[in-house]
């Protein structure tokens, strides 16, 4: 949630750091902990959902259902917006497909694949390949 939470987390053995909900709320942490860690260290978790009309957007909270929100981005604008901050990778979390062994969105799958420039890790529909 923090440069110090990362910092204590590196310390302790950790070689990346991965942040999702915190970065929705303060998108100036990735940067913040780029230049402090490397892009290397950086990566952001994407809980991705499509909804019925094809659209993509971005989840935060997904932890809890009575939390879990849309956030108010589109999962491509924010692809974009994390890697122009310093993102050195990316977790993609089709939320869509998760737990329920349908396998991958490929379709979702491609269209990030298109605009990321770092890795992409993919999540979310591993139970059926």
């Amino acid at each position: 949630k923090s440069e110090e939470d990362a910092a204590e987390l590196l310390a302790n053995g950790a070689d990346k750091i991965s942040i999702n909900s915190p970065a929705l709320n303060d998108p100036s942490l990735i940067t913040r902990l780029a230049k402090s860690f490397g892009v290397q260290c950086v990566v952001v978790g994407i809980d991705s959902f499509k909804d019925e009309n094809g659209n993509l957007k971005v989840f935060q909270y997904t932890g809890d259902e009575k939390t879990s929100k849309h956030s108010g981005k589109s999962t491509l604008e924010w692809v974009k917006e994390v890697q122009d901050l310093g993102a050195g990778e990316i977790v993609l979390n089709m939320m869509n497909q998760d737990g329920v062994k349908n396998g991958y969105d490929l379709e979702q799958l491609e269209a990030v694949y298109k605009i990321c420039k770092v890795p992409l890790i993919a999540s979310g529909g591993a139970g059926k390949m």
